[in-house]
Order: structure tokens, then C-alpha cells, then sequence
């Protein structure tokens, strides 16, 4: 959300976009196709209409202004696993998901890694960590393949609890 706008970004090679929504119905207001050879993964808005999209494996983020729904740039970023999968924003650096265990604190402004915390619950360390969004404090985000939402302490990587 953005001063009171829905923006999401879609995937599949040759059709992701980013797009604005209306938030009481879901429908598309404006959209933003994204270059033919990336699939678009997950965005977070920033302050001013800041926006970073990742691409799953193109190893790229794209930077846009959402309020005129233009391309700004993009950067180079890494990952355990070479994807971008989830990206959500604190206020102050982005965290990163990748599919892996592992949840990222990512410059902002360069996208280079600060740090790399390994997400752990009760059972172990949480693999397949799939979109992240932050919410009170917490990293929520969805496990590729089941059927819950983890809520991650972004300082430690431990699961504070679920969601279904």
C-alpha cells in the first residue's frame, strides 16, 4: 500500500507486470508490463512511491515510481539460492526471501546483502520461505507448498508462531 493504494507485482515469463489495484475490489487500475525475459517475483513499496520488484532468476531487482508507474532502474542482487522470491521493507533495509531457510537484510540503495539470518522453528530450520510482508514488527511470510503463513522475529529468524 501506498498513500491508500494497492500495488502487487505478477509473474511468468513474457506476462509479469506491475500493477496498481483498487483495494475494496481488486481490480486493476494501471499497469506496467515488465521485460519479456524476467518473471517478476515480489515487491514492496517504499517512502515517495519507491518501489523494488525482484525477478525469480535473473539475479535482478527493478526499481520503480509508482505513483507515474515508470521503470527507474535496475540492480544486481544476490541470494543463497541465486532467486528473489519474497521482498518486503522495514522502514529502514528490505528483507529478502529465496526459497531457502534463510531470511536477508538487503541495502535498500545498493541491494547488497547485510546480513543473512537462518529462519528456525520448533522443528528445525523453515525452508522454502516464499513472499514476506512486514507487519508490526514481524516478517510474515508464506511457505511455498503448505498451507500457513510463519511469523518471523527478523533480528533472530525465529518463528514466533503460524498462521493457516
Amino acid at each position: 500500500m501506498f498513500e491508500g493504494k494497492l500495488f502487487e507485482s505478477t509473474g511468468r515469463y513474457g506476462h509479469s507486470t506491475v500493477r496498481e489495484l483498487n483495494p475494496q475490489t481488486g481490480a486493476v487500475l494501471r499497469s506496467i508490463s515488465m521485460s519479456d525475459a524476467v518473471f517478476g517475483e515480489g515487491m514492496t513499496v517504499m517512502e515517495e512511491g519507491l518501489a523494488k520488484v525482484l525477478t525469480w532468476r535473473a539475479r535482478q531487482a527493478v526499481e520503480y515510481n509508482v505513483s507515474t508507474m515508470r521503470q527507474l532502474r535496475q540492480q544486481s542482487f544476490q541470494s543463497e539460492t541465486g532467486e528473489g522470491w519474497g521482498l518486503t521493507y522495514d522502514g529502514d533495509d528490505l528483507l529478502l526471501t529465496d526459497g531457502s531457510d534463510r531470511l536477508q537484510r538487503v541495502n535498500k540503495r545498493t541491494m547488497r546483502t547485510i546480513t543473512s539470518t537462518l529462519v528456525q522453528g520448533s522443528s528445525g530450520s523453515v525452508r522454502m520461505l516464499n513472499e514476506a510482508e512486514w507487519v508490526l514488527g514481524e516478517v510474515l511470510a508464506n511457505v511455498w507448498f503448505q498451507n500457513y503463513i510463519v511469523r518471523i522475529d527478523p533480528s533472530t529468524g525465529r518463528v514466533l508462531g503460524t498462521l493457516d
